[in-house]
């Protein structure tokens, strides 16, 4: 009996999907970074831990949940402190993925819970990096 190969569309929509999606629901934020910019994850964390459900760990986070009711109307200064992180860490050449890589881990709803699109996000923290820098 021949073996079943799977069809060659099929095989390409999940090397896409492989590559574009390069994380799963584990995926903690230092592994999109660069050892030299591990630093730079904890002030991140401590900047956004007011508005963090529970107790988040700095060295390995891997889900930003923000309790809904201390961001309500407040949702801009949280993408200007991203967008501050991502100043640093693109500064120092220090993502080991593509950017919109990381847009799409933010705005998986497995890491975090902003209920926001990876184009608005983008379109959001590019705003943001622009204001301030």
């Amino acid at each position: 009996m021949a073996k079943k190969r799977a069809d060659r569309k099929v095989l390409q929509e999940k090397r896409r999907a492989k590559r574009r999606f390069p994380f799963n629901s584990e995926t903690r934020l230092s592994d999109l970074v660069k050892p030299e910019c591990y630093d730079d994850i904890p002030d991140l964390v401590d900047s956004l831990r007011p508005y963090l459900q529970g107790e988040v760990r700095s060295c390995s986070v891997s889900r930003l949940y923000f309790d809904l009711d201390k961001i309500d109307g407040i949702h801009k200064s949280i993408y200007k402190k991203l967008a501050e992180f991502l100043v640093k860490v693109v500064a120092k050449g220090g993502l080991k993925t593509p950017l919109s890589v990381f847009f799409r881990y933010v705005a998986s709803p497995e890491h975090c819970n902003l209920g926001i699109s990876e184009q608005s996000l983008k379109a959001l923290i590019t705003r943001a990096m622009q204001e301030d820098y």
